[in-house]
């Protein structure tokens, strides 16, 4: 079985997650106050980003349901982006 952790070393694996995080904080931050719209392509590109690393993450740890909600996420982003660019 593979083992997230023979690609990515603990410390290193720990700082993708925090910085999918943040991101993600980020973009809700940035609509929240209206520094953004949810039609800003940034702000879509912050939640796909974000989510990534937090799946991955969760992914390592076989940690299903919050990998499950983050690809969701990533998919519902792509999907507006789509529409932002149409």
């Amino acid at each position: 079985m593979i083992n997230m952790f023979d690609f990515f070393p603990k410390p290193r694996f720990q700082i993708i997650g925090w910085i999918g995080m943040i991101l993600i904080l980020a973009a809700y931050f940035l609509v929240s106050f209206d520094m953004v719209t949810v039609h800003n392509i940034w702000f879509q590109l912050l939640n796909i980003i974000g989510s990534f690393g937090l799946a991955l993450v969760a992914f390592g740890r076989r940690d299903w349901q919050p990998m499950v909600l983050n690809i969701i996420w990533i998919l519902i982003a792509i999907i507006a982006m789509v529409r932002i660019a149409l």
